[in-house]
């Protein structure tokens, strides 16, 4: 028989509920305390930019939407330019049998009556909609793709590898890899979310453990969205925990600044949002990061020092 793979769990090795929390809270504390900048920097450099992006996308996909559902149809612009016709020219008692007057109350009776719509065209789905829903998708998928970076770099940072320029150093060295495989957990999800959204929640819960997969077993695309998954088995409770007070977080914190900084306008909306995301949101893709420590230790005993060397060796460190 062949042996079995390095990361294979056996069936005596699940843990109970709570082995991944013991000490969860405290280890993410100290790391806060030890490492603030470092987990800062290294997270705002691809999170940043994603929301920016992805918020200018929404913004202008937002304002095409409203622009064609305000704009005039063309039934109405034609009965505009009716009544405008209307205005102009006089009506008499008698009935007129001129060429021009036999034309305007033909136009008139059109513009009164639209034809209705064929039954094809009524279950098309309109432009602003197509238009809103590909920018929602384009930016989420923007929006994934930052913080699955973020966490892949922040790995390393977590374990004590090095520092942040060095886990950056091994992010290049497995960028290829790590970037098919985001994509592919992206278009999963998305499917996912557009069958009436909880799939696409669970599938993104799900691949949410893939980047680290990726930077510290060598391993991509479908084989590490199958190991995030497996992982993920023995961890949702952790990770849920780490998404939803994360989720609070930022909105804790951006309605308090906000309450204290009045801004005006789009550009300082944007300005405010894009604080509050890199100066919180680092700490949530961190302790997700130490949620995968914590499978790994419990499911094949890898400590600190042993994943440390194994992220060294795939990325190529000497």
């Amino acid at each position: 028989m062949g042996a079995p793979r390095e990361f294979a769990p056996s069936r005596g090795m699940v843990p109970r509920s709570g082995t991944l929390t013991n000490g969860f809270v405290s280890e993410l504390v100290r790391l806060a305390r030890a490492r603030c900048a470092a987990v800062v920097l290294t997270a705002a450099l691809p999170v940043l930019p994603a929301y920016l992006l992805s918020g200018g996308i929404m913004y202008v996909a937002t304002a095409s939407a409203d622009r064609e559902i305000t704009a005039p149809t063309k039934g109405e612009q034609i009965a505009e330019r009716q009544r405008e016709l209307g205005d102009r020219v006089p009506h008499g008692d008698a009935p007129s049998d001129s060429a021009a007057d036999t034309r305007r109350d033909l136009l008139r009776g059109s513009a009164a009556s639209p034809p209705a719509k064929s039954s094809q065209s009524a279950l098309q789905l309109p432009p602003f909609r197509l238009a809103f829903l590909a920018g929602l998708a384009l930016a989420t998928g923007l929006l994934i793709m930052g913080l699955f970076l973020a966490q892949a770099a922040l790995l390393p940072v977590v374990a004590g590898c090095g520092r942040a320029s060095e886990a950056w150093a091994t992010v290049a060295r497995r960028f290829g890899p790590l970037f098919y495989t985001t994509v592919l957990a992206i278009v999963l999800i998305m499917v996912g979310l557009a069958c009436f959204a909880l799939p696409g929640f669970v599938l993104a819960i799900g691949f949410s453990l893939a980047a680290p997969v990726v930077v510290a077993e060598g391993i991509a695309g479908s084989e590490a969205l199958q190991r995030s998954w497996d992982l993920m088995r023995r961890a949702w409770r952790a990770q849920l925990a780490v998404v939803f007070v994360g989720a609070i977080a930022v909105l804790a914190i951006r309605w308090i600044v906000a309450s204290h900084w009045q801004v005006h306008g789009l550009a300082g909306r944007i300005v405010l949002n894009a604080l509050v995301f890199t100066l919180v949101l680092p700490f949530p893709i961190a302790a997700s990061a130490m949620v995968y420590l914590g499978a790994r230790r419990v499911m094949d005993g890898t400590d600190k020092e042993a994943l440390c060397q194994s992220i060294g060796r795939i990325s190529g460190h000497p």
